[in-house]
């Protein structure tokens, strides 16, 4: 082995990182950029999602150019469903001061959209509005699977720009 001038061995080169130092940076919580830059990766998957469901299930639909609204209002519900994902999870994980588990991060990505759609059905039922059982279990299963989704992505730490 190489020894330096001082009987010890030679440092370490500047670009190389331990183990130790990687496993730190693991758990160090990044700003809320990335969270904000993950929403953005999430939302346009959102956005993405409904026309393509949409084509799937009516195939007429597939050259209709009324689409493209449906991908420009799908895109704009999707980025402000993720902005709030992506600020409840930072937030939370800024009260733990570490990054979540993704379990954890998942479940707070289903209990967001839960809490937003039972808040909905206890205004339209203050309204007099009849929302069906059937339509209420469909959006809030739909729903929270994208947001258990969201949560696993939003906070993970593999997507986005290095910090």
């Amino acid at each position: 082995m190489i020894e330096s001038d001082d009987g010890g061995p030679p440092p370490r080169p500047s670009y190389i990182v331990s183990g130790s130092e990687d496993s730190a940076d693991q758990n160090e919580l990044p700003g809320i950029g990335k969270y904000l830059f993950q929403a953005l990766v999430v939302a346009v998957f959102i956005g993405f999602l409904l026309p393509l469901i949409l084509v799937l299930l009516y195939p007429g639909l597939q050259y209709h150019p009324l689409l493209l609204v449906v991908v420009v209002s799908g895109l704009t519900y999707g980025l402000a469903f993720a902005v709030v994902e992506a600020i409840v999870i930072w937030a939370c994980s800024y009260m733990a001061g570490h990054r979540l588990h993704p379990l954890v991060r998942a479940g707070i990505g289903a209990a967001v959209p839960y809490v937003v759609i039972d808040l909905w059905v206890i205004y339209e039922q203050r309204n007099n509005a009849f929302i069906s059982p059937g339509d209420y279990l469909h959006w809030l299963v739909a729903y929270c699977v994208v947001g258990a989704v969201c949560g696993l992505v939003i906070g993970s730490g593999r997507l986005g720009a290095r910090s």
